[in-house]
């Protein structure tokens, strides 16, 4: 599993410098080109495209071969192109630091969020929703509707969104991906699969609530409690163990 492997399973990388034929990219110009291993998978986006594929290692080498790639139109934005990614490349992985290399092309990618995740208390176990800033809390509160969310050593997550009277039992909506902490608490979601049955925008919008929870970028944890903020709003999030 290449994941395992390179030891940074379910790691969220970003594209930070490109050469490409002896020319160097001016990133500053891009959208974010993001990707993640895990198992025997890769996948991310350019910032409007997503992505995903096959990655496998041998040695020094890592072999990549995409086999889904979405084609929305990315007008008015500037995009790095996933194929790009295809190939057999010499790689180095360090902490926080990963680098292909393929003939006169170098891709250098870093990440934030690869501290271990193996000795957190708080992963492993299911946490429900008790309180939030955000505007939208208020109606969940008020309808009786129950958000969980669950982290795993692997370096997965899942929200799942209760509605009465399925809750504890059958989620109405989910969404899921890979997590990664930093130093000083930093925390990162990335969303990558979700199942949406019912939006009912009629009481709440809950995937835009979901949505925004998954901007947040640095968390604490008390024992009892898990908490979520997002620090450029100024939003917070309070978890505490589900008993149900």
């Amino acid at each position: 599993m290449a994941g395992e492997i390179l030891g940074v399973e379910n790691v969220p990388w970003t594209l930070v410098s490109a050469r490409i034929g002896g020319n160097t990219l001016d990133l500053s110009s891009y959208e974010p080109f993001k990707f993640i291993f895990g198992d025997t998978l890769i996948y991310g986006d350019d910032g409007c495209n997503s992505y995903s594929g096959l990655v496998g290692v041998t040695g020094e080498f890592i072999v990549v071969h995409l086999v889904r790639l979405t084609e929305l139109a990315c007008n008015g934005v500037t995009t790095f192109d996933p194929p790009t990614l295809e190939g057999r490349w010499r790689f180095q992985i360090t902490a926080t630091s990963f680098t292909m290399e393929k003939g006169d092309t170098v891709l250098f990618f870093a990440t934030r969020f690869s501290n271990p995740v193996l000795s957190s208390a708080f992963v492993d176990k299911k946490w429900s929703l008790e309180y939030s800033n955000d505007t939208g809390f208020a109606t969940l509160h008020k309808h009786g509707f129950v958000l969980t969310l669950k982290m795993t050593q692997r370096r997965e997550f899942s929200i799942d969104y209760y509605v009465p009277p399925m809750v504890g039992i059958h989620p109405n909506n989910s969404e899921g991906g890979a997590f990664g902490i930093g130093d000083r608490g930093a925390i990162n979601f990335y969303v990558s699969n979700f199942s949406y049955q019912s939006a009912d925008m009629d009481l709440w919008d809950d995937w835009g609530f979901v949505r925004d929870m998954t901007e947040s970028d640095y968390f604490q944890f008390t024992g009892g409690g898990f908490t979520l903020w997002r620090g450029s709003a100024g939003v917070r999030y309070e978890f505490s163990l589900d008993q149900r």
